[in-house]
């Protein structure tokens, strides 16, 4: 954590007006006495939650969940549930009134490459069972090969989407290590997509591995802005 990731945004905060990096920073504020911890997105999401919002968290792993329960456990806006979050995904959503909000975040483990081709069909699913919902997916990048043929297949379908990626290692230099990350969106509103792409560049200069070698990434579909 030191050298990487969290730990260089905090040794090199950035001196330029970018609003997503300065909340971020708000929340994960660099650790006193040496303490290395830092907020999941459960946390975060929760920074961020009105009163009346809820947040409906799941995961698989038996363990994890009960961890994930005695951290959120403080909050009663936040609900835990052990089990396969995107199988339940449909019915959750049938739940919803037609006017509510909902916003979905998907955070696989990508441990299988089954999951590359089954995220984009759930993505697929999401969008024609109920149009309206904004939803966030997050994905490694080792290479292009599964996250451009995940992107193939959603773009093919239709589905307005944005993808936004930043690689952080060139990936010619190092295979098969997590040389970037991105994250797809649908239904964004204009002003998300463009607080990402101005984060990407600023992220990109400190977290670079090699030189200042960095790679900002953006793909985009039909309708990508929120009307």
């Amino acid at each position: 954590m030191d050298r990487e990731g969290i730990g260089k945004l905090w040794a090199n905060p950035p001196h330029v007006t970018c609003i997503a990096i300065q909340r971020y920073l708000a929340l994960e504020p660099a650790p006193i006495n040496k303490r290395r911890r830092y907020y999941g997105s459960p946390i975060i999401e929760l920074a961020f939650l009105r009163s009346v919002d809820r947040l409906l968290l799941s995961e698989l792993d038996q363990d994890t969940s009960a961890k994930l329960q005695a951290n959120v456990a403080h909050d009663t806006r936040a609900l835990v549930k052990q089990g396969d979050g995107i199988a339940a995904l449909p019915t959750k959503l049938q739940e919803c009134d037609d006017d509510a909000a909902v916003l979905v975040v998907i955070d696989p483990s990508y441990a299988s490459k089954e999951e590359w081709l089954t995220i984009p069909q759930t993505l697929i699913d999401i969008y024609r069972l109920r149009p309206q919902t904004h939803i966030l997916l997050w994905y490694p990048v080792k290479s292009y090969t599964r996250p451009n043929a995940m992107l193939q297949k959603l773009g093919a379908s239709g589905v307005p989407s944005i993808a936004l990626e930043l690689i952080t290692t060139p990936l010619e230099l190092q295979k098969n290590r997590l040389n970037g990350n991105g994250v797809l969106l649908i239904n964004a509103p204009e002003i998300v997509i463009c607080e990402v792409m101005a984060a990407a560049p600023v992220l990109g200069r400190i977290e670079a591995t090699h030189a200042d070698r960095f790679t900002c990434r953006t793909l985009g579909w039909t309708n990508i802005w929120n009307k």
